[in-house]
């Protein structure tokens, strides 16, 4: 018969565990976030769309394709919390208070130990 406390001692070292990760994963994420914006912004797309410009015009001047990849990524876009970019009308344009964050302050937000996880994210 299993020993009841050992059982919630387990159970209690799983979630403790799950809560660290939980924790984590919000820097985490940031980097990935600002790897994305850096290729997006190194491939002069933020530029393009200082003016508003319809999602078929993008695909034809960056020689995007159509794609749910495509699609989802212009979705994170204009529903991230920062509002990257703006979706008005059908058109898509910077937003105009977009501040690209540095690696620098990115990488400061993580705790010591996990700051070597930038070079996985990158």
């Amino acid at each position: 018969m299993t020993n009841p406390f050992r059982l919630a001692l387990v159970w209690y070292r799983l979630l403790r565990g799950l809560g660290d990760l939980i924790r984590l994963s919000r820097p985490i994420d940031e980097i990935f976030r600002f790897y994305v914006l850096q290729t997006i912004q190194d491939e002069c797309l933020f530029t393009y769309l200082k003016e508003p410009r319809t999602y078929g015009q993008i695909l034809a001047e960056f020689g995007y394709f159509d794609t749910d990849y495509t699609r989802l990524l212009f979705d994170i876009l204009t529903d991230d919390k920062e509002k990257t970019v703006l979706k008005e009308n059908g058109n898509y344009r910077l937003n105009p208070e977009f501040k690209m964050p540095s690696l620098q302050y990115v990488v400061g937000q993580l705790p010591e130990n996990l700051r070597n996880f930038n070079f996985m994210a990158k």
